[in-house]
């Protein structure tokens, strides 16, 4: 396992293709400013996979400090875009709907690039 905070050429890779994916697939009326937060929140995304975590809106807003509007504000054009893929299932109290995301296969290496 790579140490917490270490820089490996996966996530530098990781980095630039989702950066590059989404800077040249702009939506229309899409800002700047809107695009830079995309590329946060992959790193964000990158990360938690790494780390083994969940990818829900309530495990983003722990993780990141935004408000869940402000997450979903972020992920709905990355949805839009095909890095993120979204999923409905049961939530951890087995009662309602939980929105789940996996980040593409298409940005991540295989594991037996790893």
């Amino acid at each position: 396992m790579v140490p917490s905070g270490s820089i490996t050429a996966d996530g530098l890779s990781f980095s630039a293709l989702a950066s590059r994916r989404i800077l040249e697939n702009k939506l229309p009326e899409e800002t700047a400013q809107a695009r830079l937060k995309q590329i946060g929140m992959m790193n964000v995304l990158h990360y938690m996979v790494n780390a083994g975590r969940e990818l829900t809106v309530a495990t983003i807003v722990a993780e990141t400090g935004l408000t869940r509007t402000g997450v979903n504000e972020v992920i709905l054009p990355l949805v839009q875009k095909g890095l993120v893929i979204e999923r409905l299932s049961t939530n951890t109290m087995g009662r309602g709907k939980a929105r789940v995301f996996t980040v593409s296969s298409a940005l991540l290496p295989s594991p037996s690039d790893r």
